[in-house]
């Protein structure tokens, strides 16, 4: 989900009294009927006599309304493209950049139960160098799917996601598809965020009371070609509890739990357990009972609080590893401490000024966290992190403004702190592809950003104008900055500075995030 649509969805959510606006994407029936929300935050309803009147029938369809839809008593269907076609200059190699995604969303319901939903786009793009080097490096582009080469330098990339849903009674939700889940109150999660390729899934929502708890499991790929058999990437499959507790109006607590399987700890492929399917059961003593080489297991704590109406506080904590030796020796560094931790800020109406959104987030986590011994089971799909997309030994302050006026929006971002590097072939747990079990300094002497820091700022302002609410088409320019320097001079460290200029048409339906760190 675009972070645009997700900030008019916490100005609801702050709104509405028993909901969880930690579990993304929310439910797909909550969304589509509140539609309305999303023509008064645009100052736009498409059905209003007054625009029904004046406007003609390419205005409707171009500006105002679904390009196709059909809607009975028992079902409802809409069509509508999905465009991208930014260009560019990035001034770091002087050179031209460019973004040509064409593509098309079917939206729609079956009765008042079954939801459905589906998106198919095929892009060619060549962007700025930092860019490119971490796509490169990935296999991937914009999160979105592998890519294949286009015109020498750019790359050739495909992109879909689709599911269906079903509402059984009160109580349950089922959905199945391709897509991505977050969980989270802020901008990043380190459970589970939304800025991977999307992956296969089945997902179990249930509400009681003051809960909501979810079931899901899901599909995902090793890239380690080292694993490859018969020209196909290894499977890896995950099974992920969360649960959601709104203790009182203002205070939520909510429990994580995750299970990574693909392979033993001695690397040999295994298959689904069904033992994971237990709707319930704790993963980690379900681990310890099936024997603790069989999964990479992680859990985690967060919270929330309410100290205004629309003035929201949270924290996560995810511990992935830990041992009481580690925890004994922890101002020593010791390795086995994996663990990482937010808190954060956020505000949807700030000093009274309506539509004025920000939100200030620190991260951190420690060496070797979301790693495991292998590529099968560490904490990662075809190449990218599941969690916080600067992966691990790192530490990370954000903060964003989101204004919309009319249709005019302006969004702003700033990214700065430090991540590990290496300064060898030694593993200082700055790589989660990299087995735990290869250490580069012995037992201690592992902490946040050792052994070499590097230091990277990045601030980056949109300001577009809707032209289409209904499939948040904009009008936009963008400027991105980004530079990195390090703490020690090394033969293989250079400093970087790079500044992208683009101006384009954008569809945007999806987000794709832009402030992710390179291991170098």
């Amino acid at each position: 989900m675009n972070q645009e649509t997700k900030v008019m969805l916490y100005r609801l959510l702050d709104t509405l009294e028993n909901q969880h606006s930690s579990i993304w994407p929310q439910r797909r029936s909550f969304v589509t009927n509140n539609k309305s929300e999303l023509h008064q935050f645009y100052n736009s309803n498409p059905n209003s006599p007054l625009q029904q009147k004046t406007a003609n029938w390419i205005d409707r369809k171009l500006l105002r309304e679904d390009l196709i839809f059909v809607e009975g008593v028992d079902y409802s269907f809409y069509i509508n493209p999905v465009l991208n076609l930014m260009i560019g200059r990035d001034k770091y190699t002087s050179r031209s950049t460019y973004l040509n995604s064409r593509g098309v969303v079917v939206d729609g319901r079956i009765g008042k139960d079954i939801t459905f939903q589906t998106t198919f786009i095929e892009s060619q793009g060549y962007m700025s160098e930092f860019f490119n080097e971490y796509y490169r490096s990935k296999g991937s582009t914009l999160g979105w799917t592998l890519h294949r080469g286009y015109s020498r330098t750019g790359f050739d990339f495909p992109f879909s996601v689709g599911q269906v849903a079903y509402n059984a009674g009160r109580y349950f939700n089922f959905s199945a598809g391709h897509g991505n889940h977050f969980f989270g109150e802020g901008y990043r999660s380190l459970f589970l965020d939304d800025h991977t390729i999307p992956y296969g899934f089945f997902r179990i929502e249930t509400d009681v009371w003051k809960f909501r708890y979810i079931n899901l499991f899901t599909v995902m790929s090793d890239i380690t070609r080292a694993n490859m058999t018969s020209g196909r990437y290894l499977p890896k499959y995950g099974a992920i509890h969360y649960l959601s507790w709104n203790i009182s109006k203002r205070f939520n607590l909510s429990f994580f739990e995750s299970m990574i399987i693909g392979s033993d700890t001695l690397g040999i492929q295994r298959g689904f357990d069904i033992n994971y399917l237990n709707p319930i059961i704790l993963y980690r003593a379900l681990e310890a009972n099936r024997g603790f080489n069989m999964g990479n297991a992680m859990i985690g704590v967060a919270a929330s609080y309410a100290v205004k109406k629309r003035l929201k506080v949270y924290t996560q904590v995810a511990f992935d590893d830990f041992s009481f030796e580690g925890i004994r020796n922890l101002r020593a560094g010791h390795f086995l401490n994996f663990f990482a931790w937010q808190v954060g800020l956020r505000n949807t109406e700030t000093f009274g000024v309506k539509n004025l959104f920000w939100l200030a987030e620190l991260n951190q986590a420690r060496p070797f966290m979301y790693s495991h011994r292998s590529t099968i089971s560490n904490y990662e799909h075809l190449g990218l992190p599941l969690a916080h997309p600067w992966e691990t030994n790192f530490r990370e302050f954000v903060f964003m403004t989101h204004y919309t006026y009319h249709r005019w929006e302006i969004q702003t971002k700033v990214n700065f702190g430090f991540r590990g590097t290496d300064t060898s072939d030694a593993n200082w747990g700055n790589d989660i592809r990299r087995s735990y079990q290869d250490l580069g300094n012995g037992l201690l002497g592992y902490f946040t950003g050792s052994p070499v820091r590097r230091n990277i700022f990045q601030a980056s302002i949109r300001v577009g104008f809707i032209l289409q609410p209904i499939v948040n088409m904009r009008l936009e320019a963008s400027y991105f900055f980004r530079g990195e320097n390090f703490s020690q001079e090394h033969p293989s460290f250079n400093a970087y500075q790079s500044n992208w200029f683009t101006v384009g048409i954008r569809t945007a339906l999806f987000g794709w995030k832009d402030d992710f760190a390179l291991i170098r």
